[in-house]
């Protein structure tokens, strides 16, 4: 270890500190006999730079006041990430948006809280946990991965949604993605509402995307005139072009291009409502 030789096993140096006495009372101690709140890193633990590390790094690190100051952050950015996801969701997914923002304000105030009072304090989400029967700490883990969790998916939803604005002012679209359009039914409609994403409601193990509104609209126009279907309502979304590469589109309904995407690649798809419909020819 530098200045002199270790042993592991016994705890002691086995040579002398060369700072030798008096200052240093024993002489073969590792970090003056108190390793927890000293570090000795080359033999020679009472020269100056070799000072007390608890009282700078560690408390700093194990303050309540500046875990509390992280958690506020935490917490602002997993409110930020909630209401991304209902407003980048076209509020689709707004209960869902909200649920995330007050569990981000939840860890806001108690890391709020812990800066003022100086003292540690548990999530009002994590004493709920506790409730339940679940040890503090496993209440703790669950609590701070639902806090990672939300905000990850709500950075997701702001960042497909800025896509989507950027082709409504006519600005470039990112290259590696695709709008596709969709007509649906007042009970799909119903179902993208509730829950901000897109999956079948029956057996069917894939849905039909048009490329263009016209398309879409059309198909919707032969639907409700050929059998009788309620009003369908316009869908958009974008797709990553590496889930349509490596597949033709088919054609439906007297030449509809359409791409079939399976179930599971239809997670991550965030449906968007479109308020008006192109009139087909």
């Amino acid at each position: 270890m530098g200045a002199r030789y270790y042993d592991p096993k016994g705890g002691r140096f086995l040579s002398p500190d060369p700072i030798g006495y008096p200052i240093c009372l024993d002489l073969y101690a590792y970090a003056a006999g108190d390793p927890v709140n000293y570090l000795d890193p080359d033999g020679r633990f009472f020269s100056p730079i070799y000072q007390p590390i608890k009282a700078t790094v560690l408390n700093v690190w194990n303050s309540p006041r500046f875990q509390g100051a992280c958690q506020m952050l935490g917490g602002a950015a997993e409110m930020g990430a909630g209401g991304g996801i209902a407003y980048g969701s076209g509020m689709l997914a707004a209960p869902m948006g909200f649920t995330v923002a007050a569990h981000g304000a939840d860890h806001f105030c108690t890391g709020f809280r812990k800066l003022m009072t100086g003292r540690y304090s548990d999530t009002a989400t994590s004493q709920l946990l506790q409730k339940t029967g679940l040890p503090p700490e496993i209440a703790n883990l669950v609590d701070n991965g639902l806090s990672v969790g939300g905000t990850m998916r709500g950075v997701y939803v702001i960042q497909r949604r800025s896509t989507v604005a950027f082709s409504n002012f006519g600005l470039p679209v990112q290259e590696s993605q695709t709008m596709l359009y969709r007509t649906v039914q007042p009970v799909e409609l119903a179902d993208i509402q509730k829950t901000g994403i897109f999956r079948n409601l029956r057996n069917a193990e894939s849905k039909y995307f048009t490329t263009s509104i016209e398309g879409a609209s059309s198909y919707a126009k032969k639907a409700v005139k050929g059998f009788g279907d309620p009003p369908y309502t316009l869908i958009r979304t974008q797709v990553p072009n590496n889930i349509l590469n490596g597949t033709p589109p088919t054609f439906v309904d007297g030449g509809i291009p359409a791409w079939v995407i399976p179930d599971q690649k239809l997670e991550g798809l965030i449906p968007e409502i479109m308020t008006w419909m192109a009139v087909p020819k």
